[in-house]
C-alpha cells in the first residue's frame, strides 16, 4: 500500500512538472507572438503616419521582449523602435532613457569602440541637441565621431550623419569657428559618396549657409 501511494504521489508530481513545462512553453510562444506581431503592426502604423498607435504597439513589443528576457534576439529592435516612436512624438526624456539602455547593451555586447556604440552615442547626442542641451550633445557626438574615425578613417560615409549633427549643434551654440570645418567635412564626404549634383548634398549646404 505504501509503495503504491508513493508511486501515485511521484506520478502526480511528474504530471504537475510536465504541466508546468507545457505552460511555460505555451506562454513563451504566446509572448513571442505578441512581440513579433506588435513590431510588425507598429511598422505598418508608422508608414501610415499613426505615431500614437504605433507607439502603443511598440510598447507592447518591448514589454513582451522584457518578459522573454534581455537576451532575446529581438530585444534591441523593440527597444530602438520604442525610442524612435518617443522621439517622433517629442518624448525626449523617455527616448533618452531607452537610448542609454541601448548604449549600455552595445558596450557590453560589442565593446566600447564598436559601430553599435558609436550609433548609440550619436542617437543620445541627437536627443540632447533636440532638447536644446547643446553642450551635452557636443560631448556625445564627439565621442561618436572619434569611434567612427577609429573604425573607418576620415573618408567613410558613416561619418556624415555625426559630422552634420555635430556641426549643426555647434552652429546653434554660436560656435561657427568649430562648426564650419565639421559641416564642410560632411559636405565633402557627401559629394564624394553620392556625386556633386546629388540632391542629398543640398540639406547640408543649406544648413551650412544659414
Amino acid at each position: 500500500m505504501k509503495v503504491t501511494t508513493v508511486r501515485v504521489a511521484l506520478g502526480a508530481l511528474g504530471l504537475a512538472a510536465c504541466a508546468a513545462v507545457i505552460w511555460r512553453v505555451g506562454s513563451s510562444a504566446m509572448t513571442s507572438h505578441v512581440l513579433n506581431s506588435s513590431l510588425r503592426r507598429g511598422a505598418i502604423l508608422v508608414d501610415q503616419g499613426s505615431i500614437s498607435e504605433a507607439t502603443s504597439e511598440y510598447e507592447a513589443a518591448l514589454s513582451a521582449a522584457r518578459d522573454l528576457g534581455r537576451d532575446h534576439p529581438r530585444y534591441d529592435e523593440a527597444l530602438a523602435r520604442v525610442a524612435d516612436a518617443y522621439e517622433a512624438s517629442g518624448r525626449y526624456d523617455d527616448a533618452y532613457s531607452l537610448r542609454l539602455e541601448s548604449l549600455q547593451r552595445a558596450q557590453a555586447a560589442y565593446g566600447s569602440q564598436s559601430a553599435e556604440v558609436a550609433t548609440a552615442l550619436f542617437e543620445l547626442g541627437s536627443i540632447r541637441a533636440f532638447q536644446g542641451e547643446g553642450d551635452s550633445a557636443v560631448v556625445l557626438l564627439r565621442q561618436a565621431l572619434n569611434i567612427w574615425q577609429a573604425l573607418h578613417g576620415n573618408e567613410h560615409p558613416d561619418l556624415i550623419p555625426t559630422l552634420y549633427q555635430l556641426g549643426s549643434t555647434l552652429h546653434a551654440l554660436g560656435n561657427d569657428e568649430e562648426a564650419g570645418p565639421y559641416l564642410e567635412w560632411g559636405i565633402g564626404l557627401q559629394r564624394r559618396s553620392t556625386g556633386s549634383d546629388s540632391r542629398e548634398v543640398a540639406p547640408l549646404e543649406y544648413r551650412y549657409a544659414e
